[in-house]
């Protein structure tokens, strides 16, 4: 049996500029069903010598902007990579975290024959509800002539990019492999004039026969086996900034279609369980509204199969009524399901809108050997909290930082007569107690 489990993906080639005030309509905030899984891969942000590989210890407005915005709609951020002014980042929806295990990233330079990162790529992979998924965000070699060396890039990311899962060393190892960013592409054996014609008669079919990549892929030089929706958007570059006019400078750039949104899929990676693996694409436009760059940001949504996981994650909570500021709170927690604890794991007190699984309010060190006290569990005392409101505990696995389990939202008030000091409550949940606080069941 299998479940949907929806992606939403954007790039956006950026040209060193800051973020713009509403980024609603880019990643689709209006939508009442929103996605699983969001990845964004940004080009050319404002880099310095500091960002040469950088993670979450250095973020940039970007950065920082997209966090805050999705981390107020049920996400968190569970990775986020950066070479130079690559960047890409991967939210959750936060219910998803216990089933998302096996989060890495890797990078490679191509830029001045890989000496710097002004061109690379960059990529994020996990496991999720029992397939496994890799993102790649990519800035190839610029220049119409330059097909040769764009094929090169491509080349060497895939080469270069290493996991730790020996079963999906390597890219393409992956069930699903999605592939974006400035690929930097153009359109050939046409007039700057036709194209200009064609993009004003909504014509763009007639264009896709000029695309570098479609002739490339055609060829089987780079991206075999990846599939790619219909271009029926106007090209997305070279645009004057500001404006929706593409390039009147003296160059007159050719409009191309250089950012794109490709995917492939091992559809047989598990035919002995009878199962097919699939990717369906719901959407594939650019955002024209967007006007800072010179370049149009792209996205793309996606239906893919996963397994459904029947059973709970490895760590569950008891449920918890309420923890009173300025009192001792304890909680009982279970590990089952095979988990192998450690001395490194820990549980944290998070609020409800919490960013990324470092962004506790306080923490205290799990019992190592919790899997062997069976349904008696394990109990944890905590001795001080957060300010009054909505909270989640999360147990995070110290070596890998994967949560292996979370609780449901509870509320930290400042006085509560019904409650005594160290209270344990065990009794059944109420929805009803976290009506104010979005919350689903960890199923898909």
């Amino acid at each position: 049996m299998t479940s949907d489990f929806s992606i939403y993906l954007c790039t956006w080639n950026v040209c060193s500029e800051d973020p713009v005030e509403s980024l609603v309509d880019l990643l689709n905030l209006n939508s009442p069903e929103r996605p699983d899984l969001y990845g964004v891969g940004l080009q050319e942000v404002h880099a310095g010598p500091h960002t040469a590989v950088a993670d979450v210890f250095v973020e940039d407005k970007w950065t920082k902007q997209i966090t805050v915005i999705l981390c107020s709609k049920e996400y968190a951020r569970i990775k986020t990579i950066r070479l130079q002014g690559l960047i890409l980042l991967v939210f959750a929806k936060r219910h998803h975290l216990p089933y998302l295990r096996n989060i890495e990233s890797e990078y490679a330079r191509t830029g001045l024959g890989g000496l710097w990162g002004n061109k690379g790529g960059i990529s994020i992979r996990l496991d999720a509800f029992g397939v496994n998924i890799c993102i790649v965000n990519c800035h190839l070699a610029a220049h119409t002539n330059a097909v040769e060396e764009r094929i090169a890039d491509y080349n060497s990311i895939i080469e270069t990019h290493s996991f730790r899962d020996e079963e999906t060393a390597n890219i393409l190892d992956h069930d699903y492999v999605f592939w974006m960013g400035d690929l930097n592409f153009r359109l050939t054996d046409t007039t700057r004039d036709e194209i200009l014609k064609k993009v004003t008669q909504n014509d763009f079919e007639a264009l896709w026969d000029h695309d570098q990549l479609k002739k490339a892929m055609t060829q089987e030089l780079i991206l075999v086996d990846f599939e790619e929706g219909c271009l029926n958007f106007p090209p997305t570059y070279n645009f004057d900034k500001g404006t929706d006019d593409y390039d009147t400078s003296a160059k007159q750039r050719k409009p191309a279609w250089c950012d794109r949104i490709l995917w492939m899929v091992h559809e047989d990676a598990f035919e002995n369980q009878h199962v097919q693996l699939s990717v369906r694409q719901l959407s594939y436009k650019s955002h024209p509204e967007y006007k800072l760059s010179d370049h149009k940001p792209v996205t793309g949504q996606f239906v893919v199969q996963v397994l459904k996981s029947p059973s709970l994650p490895p760590v569950s909570f008891k449920h918890i009524s309420r923890w009173v500021t300025g009192e001792d709170f304890r909680c009982r927690y279970t590990v089952q399901g095979g988990l192998k604890t450690s001395s490194w794991d820990w549980i944290g007190v998070y609020k409800a809108d919490f960013k990324h699984v470092k962004d506790y309010v306080t923490y205290q060190w799990a019992e190592k050997g919790a899997e062997d006290r069976g349904d008696k569990g394990c109990i944890i005392t905590f001795n001080s909290s957060g300010p009054p409101g909505w909270y989640y505990l999360c147990y995070v696995a110290g070596e890998k930082n994967a949560v292996h389990g979370m609780s449901e939202p509870f509320q930290v008030v400042d006085d509560d007569s019904s409650l005594s000091e160290s209270s344990l409550s065990e009794s059944d949940s109420s929805q009803s107690d976290y009506s104010d606080v979005p919350y689903e069941p960890f199923v898909i």
